[in-house]
């Protein structure tokens, strides 16, 4: 935790919530992408975990992912979606396309922990429970079994329904200054922590984009499709090197070319809005190779 730059007033609520005596039963971690939300959010659930013994058994068990007593709920497949059998099991059976074959939390609560002080959930991307999910889960924020905890993250807090808002002790993840502000990372990141963390594990290619964007406004019409072939090449780069698919990678690619001539130009605006454009086709399954031509040429008009 103590990583993590900045985020004082953050890693000072882990530590008050995380104390043995603490009432609090749900926190929510909520700030821009990379903020540092998931390291808290997984210190303080090691915390309630562990009961602040790093050196026992369900401690060492957590550090290892092979804790019983702490459960991780995420969005599901392409659309990112968190669904009713990851909160509750389904009273019919699903079709083979959205069957859950994970542990649904009513289900993870029915049965006291096994060896931790608390069982832990932590809801990743809370914003993406569809109402239904919501609703199920208020059910357990509201009455809670004495030995549960919840730990939530979110980067879109109005996006959350308001009544688990009220549930949850809330927690702003706020980026630190900019600490470097020559570095072209720190920028790509927008200053997020645990982003620029991230892009120095694969400097090169993240530094490749930020190329690519500050020779765009020099470059000719003629040359768009070649200058959708080095963004295409990027992405299958980035693609690799995080272990993303292909649609996720594209869009990734879009997200920091955007980020990029945001920095370095930014009044260029008609270019910004065709990359969101295109980041829209490709998240709506669009052909790469189709939607960066065609961005290229639409940026490269002049």
């Amino acid at each position: 935790m103590e990583a993590l730059p900045g985020l004082t007033a953050a890693k000072r609520a882990v530590r008050e919530f995380g104390q043995p005596d603490s009432a609090v039963h749900a926190v929510l971690f909520y700030g821009v992408r990379g903020a540092g939300k998931r390291g808290l959010a997984e210190e303080l659930a090691k915390l309630w975990i562990s009961g602040g013994d790093f050196e026992g058994q369900a401690a060492k068990s957590f550090d290892h992912g092979r804790n019983a007593d702490y459960l991780i709920v995420e969005p599901m497949g392409p659309s990112r979606i968190i669904r009713d059998p990851q909160i509750t099991p389904p009273k019919k059976p699903p079709p083979p396309s959205e069957e859950f074959k994970g542990v649904p939390i009513t289900d993870f609560l029915r049965t006291a922990p096994l060896i931790s002080s608390k069982k832990v959930i932590l809801i990743s991307d809370a914003d993406r429970l569809n109402a239904s999910a919501a609703s199920a889960l208020l059910k357990s924020l509201e009455e809670p079994a004495s030995f549960a905890k919840f730990v939530l993250t979110t980067t879109s807090f109005r996006s959350l329904h308001p009544t688990i808002q009220s549930r949850c002790a809330a927690v702003v993840c706020e980026v630190p200054p900019d600490e470097a502000e020559g570095d072209t990372l720190w920028k790509l990141a927008d200053g997020a922590p645990g982003r620029v963390e991230q892009f120095r594990k694969n400097e090169s290619i993240y530094q490749a984009f930020w190329d690519l964007s500050t020779v765009l406004p020099a470059r000719k019409k003629a040359e768009a499709l070649k200058a959708s072939e080095s963004l295409r090449d990027l992405a299958d780069a980035l693609q690799k090197a995080e272990g993303l698919n292909a649609r996720a990678a594209n869009a990734e690619a879009l997200e920091l070319v955007g980020t990029a001539l945001r920095h370095q130009y930014p009044a260029w605006h008609r270019a910004r809005t065709e990359i969101a454009e295109a980041h829209r086709r490709i998240i709506g399954n669009g052909n790469a190779g189709f939607v960066f031509d065609l961005l290229m040429a639409r940026i490269l008009a002049g």
